[in-house]
């Protein structure tokens, strides 16, 4: 055990010490994917901590996917190229599922959308099972430390010092040379008017709630008792949690009636020529969360051509908000508006009011005019917090000098994932994944996203002796061990 003098946190604070040459912050998709690169391109365990609170990569997107009412048959939204498991590639999502399935239906799938059918997309189910498979192969838990990372500061010899809170043991500092941040959104995104309502009714209300944080007590009541809900949102989360209380409603016979709030309706297609987007039911329709041209094609280019402003200006309009098209959940709310139990509004909340037993939802609808609802239970699928500096690890090292925010609030990063303001310092810090809109790249928290990232931080890590670049004989070589799950 070891007493830290340079620049720590709490004064006369104890910690064990380790050193390594690269932690990863998060373990959750995106670390999972930098490591995995490193670990194919022949780094040691001994060389690689990912520190995390979770023993597994997935444990943050499972929790994400159940708050949102996804079951581990529901359809996610990628490519079946975009393997997080599977730097090449190939074989893709599809062909597992067929291989698992015992049916070339998924195959046939791919190989004739979007054409003659909607793009095939894996299960979460699929993915994590595959994603399972690899994190063994690869040794995840030799690389884990349990924990949270309080705070980065600079090593004066050089590199960085990682601080670990630790359950039930003594607090980690770990020295190393390189940190990759991966955290996530600081959190769901409360609207004010969600965050008014639970000040005056209480935390413990459970009338207001949002998409990502727990609910299923609600689907439960639906289903149980039938009643009333407003589902405000109109992205992704908004559609599989209306497509999880119908279900429940055909499934139990309960009286169940729903409003959806919209800011925007679509009743048809919207947007320039060059970004058209099919839309209907006030939803617009996209497979992914960007035109796949933003993931290897003319977008992309366009958008690496570009400063900072008009990057993020692109990424707006390529990435606004919207759905994939699922025929059966559109069938479903036709349905719903022949028989008079789903109704839509275009508007925005004011206040949501404690009505006692309801919960009265003031609204300004888009024509002006005033409306109010009231319902058993609202749910408010506003989406996550997606500025980084509202998260209190990057919020210090922007205080620090050791990274620098966007206009967005997310970190800045030059085209190899490099943070802005860790340059001018012996080793380097880097970042991936949602905390990083803005970069270059535009979808930067798709699988393809992380992957892409890993790769470009990997060719610099392989510049300083970490791990190696990827030449056509390893990486075949090392696509054969993949093939056949043989450990690294």
């Amino acid at each position: 055990m070891t007493q830290l003098t340079e620049h720590p946190p709490a004064p006369q604070q104890e910690y064990d010490v380790r050193r390594t040459r690269l932690v990863s912050i998060g373990g959750g998709l995106g670390s999972f994917a930098l490591l995995d690169r490193l670990r194919i391109g022949g780094a040691s365990t001994d060389d690689l901590v990912v520190v995390s609170p979770h023993l597994k990569p997935d444990h943050a997107f499972a929790l994400a996917c159940r708050n949102s009412g996804m079951g581990q048959r529901d359809r996610l939204r990628s490519d079946s190229s975009a393997r997080i498991d599977n730097v090449w590639g190939f074989p893709g999502y599809a062909a597992s599922e067929a291989r698992v399935r015992k049916s070339a239906a998924p195959l046939l799938r791919s190989l004739v959308e979007p054409v003659l059918c909607q793009p095939y997309t894996p299960t979460v189910g699929l993915m994590r099972t595959t994603l399972a498979a690899e994190a063994e192969r690869i040794g995840w838990e030799d690389m884990l430390v349990r924990g949270e990372a309080l705070r980065v500061y600079r090593h004066p010899d050089g590199g960085y010092i990682v601080l670990v809170r630790r359950r039930g043991q003594n607090d980690l500092a770990i020295e190393c040379e390189f940190v990759h941040l991966a955290v996530g959104p600081a959190g769901p995104e409360i609207s004010p008017e969600t965050r008014a309502f639970k000040e005056t009714a209480g935390e413990g209300d459970r009338r207001v709630v949002h998409a990502y944080e727990p609910h299923e007590e609600i689907y439960r009541q639906l289903a149980t008792r039938g009643g009333s809900v407003l589902v405000r949102g109109a992205g992704i989360a908004s559609s599989r949690i209306l497509q999880r209380i119908i279900d429940d409603k055909e499934r139990s016979g309960q009286d169940v009636h729903i409003w959806q709030l919209f800011r925007h309706y679509h009743a048809e297609p919207t947007g320039p020529l060059r970004a058209r987007r099919d839309a209907g039911c006030g939803y617009a329709y996209q497979s992914y969360n960007f035109p796949k041209a933003a993931f290897g094609g003319q977008l992309r280019d366009a958008s690496r051509r570009l400063d900072e402003e008009g990057r993020i200006a692109l990424m707006r309009q390529m990435g606004s908000t919207s759905t994939p098209y699922r025929k059966e959940w559109a069938l479903q709310l036709r349905e719903g508006r022949a028989e008079g139990w789903y109704d839509a509004v275009a508007g925005e909340v004011t206040r949501f009011v404690d009505n006692g037993e309801t919960v009265g939802a003031d609204i300004v609808l888009a024509n002006n005019e005033r409306l109010r609802l009231d319902v058993d239970v609202v749910i408010d699928a506003t989406g996550m917090d997606l500025a980084a500096v509202d998260h209190p690890l990057i919020n210090d090292l922007v205080e620090q000098h050791l990274a620098e925010v966007n206009e967005l609030g997310c970190l800045r990063v030059d085209d190899r994932f490099v943070v802005a303001g860790s340059e001018d310092h012996p080793g380097a810090i880097f970042a991936s994944g949602m905390n990083t809109r803005g970069a270059p790249l535009a979808p930067v928290d798709s699988f393809l996203g992380l992957q892409s990232a890993a790769l470009s931080i990997a060719e610099v890590l392989a510049g300083q002796g970490l791990g190696r670049r990827m030449g056509p004989l390893r990486s075949v070589s090392q696509w054969w061990k993949w093939m056949g799950g043989r450990s690294l």
